[in-house]
């Protein structure tokens, strides 16, 4: 349901294009992908852990499976443009597996942005400490640091833009 909305939404970009896949560190993975109950908003491929606390009420509405490939992967099969320039992350505690999934993309992009937590908010999900630690050792570095959303005795969920060099 997402997906068509996402796919109405850029349809007057002509250069935008919506893939309907799931990206993690490896190739033909199946993983349950939990679809969340506020219109697929908080889905994830982790069970949630701190974000129930964050967002009460939110839960999870059913579990599909699906089969991962990698951002390079990806990249390939799509034939997605190789000049990319920035990448754009929010994927529910993911964000890591999608990074490490796509170094050799990496070498190529200039800006991230990416939606993390500096709590467990799903259970085996990555938190903002361990983004900036890959990044750091693939040349980025924290350039700026928006607050979404805090909680306290919970955490808080930021926006950090990373930058080359």
């Amino acid at each position: 349901e997402v997906f068509r909305l996402l796919e109405n939404s850029i349809s007057k970009f002509p250069r935008q294009r919506a893939i309907q896949t799931l990206i993690t560190d490896r190739d033909d993975v199946e993983y349950d992908f939990n679809v969340s109950d506020n219109q697929g908003g908080s889905s994830s491929i982790f069970e949630f852990d701190g974000h129930e606390k964050m967002y009460p009420g939110v839960g999870t509405d059913r579990v599909i499976k699906m089969r991962s490939i990698t951002l390079d992967t990806a990249i390939d099969r799509f034939a997605i443009s190789k000049s990319l320039d920035t990448l754009v992350l929010d994927t529910q505690g993911s964000e890591l597996l999608v990074l490490k999934g796509g170094t050799q993309a990496l070498a190529r992009i200039n800006w991230i942005l990416a939606e993390c937590a500096d709590f467990s908010a799903y259970k085996m999900g990555c938190q903002c400490s361990e983004i900036g630690e890959f990044l750091l050792e693939h040349g980025f570095h924290e350039h700026r640091r928006f607050e979404k959303a805090t909680k306290e005795g919970v955490g808080t969920y930021f926006d950090i833009l990373y930058v080359r060099g």
